[in-house]
């Protein structure tokens, strides 16, 4: 194995950062790589070969064994565990075949691929009109769980990662993921504010958050836009409260939403005002 030393500049003024790369012109085996991780680790890259070898079509254990180079006892183990989870099916004669868990968690996925997909131009439109960073929340458990984000173009911007998480009960997104159509009292949904408090070095963060509906009536995501406080005026809260509320109406009529009432007194770029509260969204980002 040959080792080179390869300078790669950083972001001044922290000057050089040398990193040591190896490169090997053979390929590692398998079971070389599998001894470099964790057995837990190991247990789970097992798991899914054998997941990834029944997705083919039944297989028996001894097959099993066989393709994956593992004693009939390891498959033994890992298959059990997988039928108990409902991500193996087991037919006598035929052998193993994938589960039923499986069949649910595509179904999830495909939901959420096709919403993130088709929120994708919304967001960036947001942000760009904005200048502050658009976000796609989905409900999780008892959290808003940021599905996908686009940045804005304003000098200061919080902080927010696809995959981050914040509580229903203490973020714009979370209250706009909780409402109901018979809540909508115009053509556009009722953007929700709420402000956290800043913690140093992050800036105080405001956030406006609208429900997407489905085509059935329940909500499908929130749409909305973090902005530091120190943008956060009349002006911009008004044009930001429209600009999500438009944005969620569209995506949902997307889905399939429709209303059939009437614009109210309260407009699309109506907003309620949350009190306001101190919030730590996980993984020390910030979020309203």
């Amino acid at each position: 194995m040959k080792s080179f030393a390869v300078a790669l500049p950083t972001v001044p003024p922290y000057g050089i950062q040398l990193h040591i790369m190896n490169f090997d012109p053979e390929p590692a085996p398998a079971e070389g790589l599998l001894s470099s991780v964790s057995p837990a680790s190991q247990t789970l890259v097992r798991g899914l070969d054998v997941l990834e070898l029944v997705a083919s079509g039944p297989a028996a254990l001894s097959a099993i064994s066989r393709q994956l180079g593992l004693s009939r006892s390891t498959v033994h183990r890992l298959a059990t565990t997988l039928l108990e989870r409902r991500y193996l099916n087991m037919t006598p004669r035929r052998g193993y075949s994938l589960g039923p868990k499986l069949l649910e968690l595509g179904f999830r996925a495909r939901e959420q691929i096709s919403l993130v997909r088709l929120a994708r131009p919304y967001l960036e439109a947001l942000a760009a009109e904005t200048g502050d960073v658009a976000v796609l929340a989905v409900r999780d458990g008892d959290d808003a769980l940021i599905a996908d984000r686009a940045a804005g173009g304003r000098r200061v911007l919080p902080s927010v990662r696809a995959g981050d998480r914040v509580r229903l009960d203490v973020s714009a997104l979370g209250h706009a993921l909780g409402m109901r159509a018979a809540d909508i009292s115009g053509s556009a949904p009722a953007a929700v504010v709420h402000s956290t408090s800043g913690h140093d070095p992050a800036p105080e963060i405001r956030t406006i958050a609208a429900p997407v509906f489905g085509a059935d009536g329940t909500v499908r995501a929130a749409l909305g836009i973090a902005a530091a406080s120190v943008y956060a005026d009349r002006a911009h809260h008004d044009a930001a409260a429209a600009a999500v509320n438009e944005a969620a109406r569209a995506l949902g009529a997307e889905l399939g939403w429709r209303v059939q009432a009437a614009p109210s007194a309260a407009g699309a770029g109506a907003a309620r005002q949350l009190p306001d509260s101190s919030t730590e969204s996980r993984g020390g980002q910030y979020v309203g």
